[in-house]
């Protein structure tokens, strides 16, 4: 579907999961899956707390989902990999930032969009407003935005994230432009 932005993969367990908006829902996949399948778990209902959350992360070591909640929450939600049904997230992390989570799960570590930069969280966090670890930001110095949706890299200590040149404006950043706009140059 055109509103679900992440698919991500479980290698250890060969499972694919999607959080589903429209149902406020997580939808696991069998790996093999080929064609026309139903999901093998679903995760749904109104103990869930999802509304519109269309990115989340795998942590295949941990056996956990991690999916923001949706509609501007600033709040994480945090489920066993092997729920189904209508089950209350196992932690909530509220105003630690958000966009599509990261997990680092060789090192405990959760990277989070926030804050003007990414926000690095012990793995275990919950609660409201933690402090982040560390926080990475742009500026003058380094010549870039603050960046966002990082990724980690599995077998690294690194991580990806997207940045602009510190200071660049776009086409879409003009009055009355489209969110998210850009040129094709751009």
């Amino acid at each position: 579907a055109r509103t679900i932005h992440s698919i991500s993969y479980d290698p250890v367990h060969d499972e694919f999961a999607v959080a589903q908006p429209w149902a406020g829902a997580v939808l696991t996949f069998a790996g093999g899956a080929d064609g026309e399948v139903p999901p093998i778990r679903v995760i749904m209902g109104q103990k869930v707390g999802l509304a519109l959350s269309d990115v989340m992360t795998v942590d295949p070591k941990n056996n956990e989902y991690f999916v923001p909640a949706g509609q501007s929450s600033n709040a994480i939600h945090v489920f066993n990999r092997t729920d189904v049904g209508d089950v209350a997230p196992k932690r909530i992390i509220r105003g630690a930032g958000g966009g599509t989570p990261s997990v680092d799960y060789e090192h405990n570590f959760l990277l989070l969009s926030g804050g003007g930069g990414v926000r690095i969280f012990n793995r275990t966090v919950e609660g409201d407003r933690p402090a982040p670890l560390r926080t990475i930001t742009g500026g003058p110095l380094s010549g870039t935005e603050g960046p966002n949706t990082p990724y980690w890299i599995p077998g690294t200590r690194n991580f990806l994230a997207a940045t602009r040149p510190f200071g660049a404006k776009t086409f879409g950043d003009r009055e009355g432009a489209p969110i998210n706009y850009q040129t094709v140059e751009e």
